[in-house]
Order: C-alpha cells, then structure tokens, then sequence
C-alpha cells in the first residue's frame, strides 16, 4: 500500500474518475482521511463505479489552478458500520446531524443503513 500524498489531509474534495474510462468525466465527491484511505460516500457521484475499479484521484485547490495531487486508487465498498462516527461527521461536516446526542445518532444509524460507503486507497 502506497501512502497517501500529504495534500489530501488539507481537503476535503477530491475529483474522482475511473482510469482509462473513456466517456467518464471527473466528479468532485466529499472525502474524509482515514489512516491511509480517503472515505466517501459512493452512492451519488460514484455509483456507477464498481468495487475493485481502479480510479485517478486528482486534489485541487477550491480556486482551480494546477493539480496539487495526483494519484491512482482502487475504490473499495466499505461496510458503512465499520465506519467511525467521527469519519462520517466528517463527510456530513455540511449537515445538521440534530439538535442531540441522540438525534445525531439516529441519523447516522440511518445513513448507515442507506448509504454507499467506499475506500480510495492509493
């Protein structure tokens, strides 16, 4: 396992695209760092990519401009239990999760239950 670029700790939006996939534009996606994983949800954008499939993964600053990171990865359905509360408030940093404790967990409990969750590891 290659280490992931040290630019992708200070993002929080990568384009993704499928390698040599001709007809397949990038698409931004959200993404949290997990050890030397970027996780993302895969049910919007990334639906359409299959377990296994090789991916480029380009990091950009929000103002365009030149890549600040390019790297291939291998995206990996995640089982979305395994996926730490922190990591998942991460990806929904955008949302309003509830008002308590509880509601934040219920509503995480949900998106475990209905959400696509994936890996990109370099």
């Amino acid at each position: 396992m290659v280490s992931l670029p040290d630019e992708v700790r200070n993002h929080h939006t990568a384009w993704v695209a499928v390698s040599g996939g001709a007809g397949h534009s990038p698409v931004a996606v959200r993404y949290a760092v997990a050890g030397e994983s970027l996780v993302m949800f895969g049910d919007k954008e990334l639906a359409g990519i299959t377990d296994g499939s090789q991916v480029v993964v380009t990091i950009h600053e929000i103002h365009d401009g030149p890549p600040l990171a390019r790297f291939s990865a291998t995206l990996r359905d995640v089982d979305p239990s395994e996926v730490d509360g922190e990591t998942l408030g991460e990806l929904l940093a955008h949302v309003s999760l509830g008002r308590d404790l509880a509601e934040v967990n219920e509503h995480l409990d949900d998106i475990r239950a209905h959400r696509r969750v994936v890996s990109l590891t370099a």
